[in-house]
């Protein structure tokens, strides 16, 4: 069975913890044992100084003489926790007894005959020797050398052993003898065997709190995270279904920018350009259909007209019928034009041409035009040579679309005004014309097929002669050329055209 995203995440989460927490416990583990172990090493240090204050105690009242103070029943000591001591527990797995603590230990007694007047016993000796001997086992084995190092008593150390713990025996500010013993490398006696194993169980049960904190956590970070991939999920699952009105996701904070948040506003977007390219399908569709069957309705209305004998053919109804069959022709030309461009099959051949120079033919071109017996409009051209890398008969198109467009829908009288100059390495073209104008937020519009802006001051029915496809043929061509083409308000009341056109190789 497959695992959830909610389920990957909770065991990637407890995953880390759980080798977080594995390497957590073991280094503390290994510090608790060293600093421990140090601890314990520290008191048998310190127990060797007491040691090494009572043997020159004994050194002193023995005549300065270690063969004396080896009869005493410290040094027997000695010589009994070296022969009893193991390094670990017995092979039957329960520990050594425990040391006696170092104040508990029997302290030497002396023979009362060797005491003397001039050299009183030392306090540990006034009491009889009435105290058990020491228990066997669990102490470091001890040793006594004297200053010249010779071995006196306990267990035999090399001199190049390293780590030993020494201890010297000083009388009067001089050195006489040592204690010698190893350090403790592990843990053996019962009392501490029994406060590791303490502390490795509170280790245990506070690591596993520790895991089961970070489950409930992992289980609400995972169902926080995938809250939005759960919205994500729906909207497009409904977007799959053809339903592309998602509202905003409210749950989410203005402007975040996480990955999921900036994904989720993404696919609002795409939803919400889907939803718009499915309505300009449907409104190209009708457009198309209400274009075409214009003059159809019309040559077919006519048809019948001759057909029952209510016209005559004559030259005007011949001219009527041409008209309308141009018009069918231009419709489709321009749709034609349209879609190769829309699917890149439209052939581009770039060469080196001035802007300047092809706006000035256009315009001469348009002047010997008449228009329906309507005056002119003044077109003036300023500016200066602007050579750049294009297709030159695409170029004549995309100028002549324009100005025409200007030319149909300028009130008379009016004038249209043209700039052509180079900004850096692009050629800046911006056309001008008087009213009306368009609002701005239909200037945005105007290069979308089929589109007509409605202007403002619209009283002429001419206005609406055209399929709205002349500028969407102008914003292809210029797509071509990798430039840019936009419309807003003209501050001398119509509408402004900007195009740039990058220079290319020149």
């Amino acid at each position: 069975m497959p695992l959830s995203i909610t389920q990957k995440l909770v065991i990637a989460f407890l995953s880390l913890t759980a080798i977080v927490l594995a390497g957590t416990l073991l280094l503390a583990r290994w510090s608790f044992q060293q600093g421990f172990l140090d601890y314990v090493n520290a008191l048998e240090q310190k127990r060797l100084q007491l040691t090494a204050e009572e043997l020159a105690e004994l050194y002193m009242f023995r005549n300065r003489n270690w063969q004396q103070v080896l009869t005493t029943n410290l040094v027997r000591q000695l010589n009994r926790s070296a022969r009893g001591f193991r390094p670990g527990p017995p092979a039957s797995g329960r520990a050594p007894p425990a040391d006696p603590p170092a104040q508990a230990l029997p302290q030497p007694h002396p023979p009362p005959h060797r005491l003397s007047a001039g050299h009183p016993p030392p306090p540990h000796h006034r009491g009889a020797d009435s105290r058990p001997p020491p228990r066997r086992g669990g102490m470091p084995p001890t040793a006594l050398y004297a200053a010249d190092g010779t071995h006196l008593a306990g267990p035999r150390f090399s001199d190049n052993a390293n780590g030993l713990i020494v201890v010297p025996v000083t009388v009067e500010e001089m050195v006489v003898g040592e204690l010698r013993t190893q350090p403790r490398r592990q843990l053996n006696t019962t009392q501490e065997t029994t406060f590791a194993a303490q502390q490795r169980n509170a280790s245990l049960i506070i690591a596993l709190g520790a895991l089961l904190i970070a489950l409930g956590i992992s289980i609400v970070l995972a169902r926080g995270l995938l809250a939005p991939v759960r919205r994500l999920s729906a909207a497009v699952n409904r977007m799959a279904n053809g339903e592309y009105d998602i509202p905003p996701d409210t749950s989410l904070p203005a402007g975040g920018r996480d990955e999921l948040a900036r994904l989720l506003h993404d696919v609002q977007r795409l939803a919400h350009t889907l939803r718009e390219s499915q309505a300009a399908r449907r409104r190209w569709l009708a457009d198309i259909s209400h274009e075409l069957r214009t003059p159809v309705t019309i040559l077919s209305g006519e048809l019948e007209a001759l057909a029952d004998g209510l016209r005559t053919l004559d030259q005007s109804q011949l001219d009527s019928f041409t008209e309308e069959v141009q018009r069918i022709n231009k419709l489709v030309d321009d749709l034609y034009q349209l879609a190769v461009s829309d699917i890149g099959a439209l052939r581009y051949r770039f060469a080196q041409m001035d802007v300047y120079q092809c706006i000035a033919r256009v315009v001469a071109l348009l002047s010997q035009q008449a228009d329906n017996g309507e005056p002119q409009l003044p077109i003036t051209l300023s500016g200066g040579s602007a050579v750049i890398s294009a297709d030159e008969d695409r170029l004549h198109q995309l100028f002549m679309n324009l100005l025409r467009n200007s030319l149909f829908y300028t009130d008379r009288p009016g004038k249209i005004e043209i700039d052509v100059k180079i900004i850096g390495e692009q050629a800046d073209i911006n056309i001008h014309d008087t009213a009306p104008g368009v609002d701005a937020a239909q200037s945005e519009h105007l290069f979308e097929p089929l589109y007509r802006g409605r202007y403002r001051e619209d009283t002429s029915p001419r206005r609406h002669a055209g399929a709205g496809l002349g500028l969407a043929i102008c914003r292809s061509i210029v797509d071509a050329h990798h430039g840019s083409i936009s419309a807003a308000p003209s501050p001398i009341g119509g509408l402004h055209i900007h195009i740039q056109l990058p220079r290319g190789t020149v």
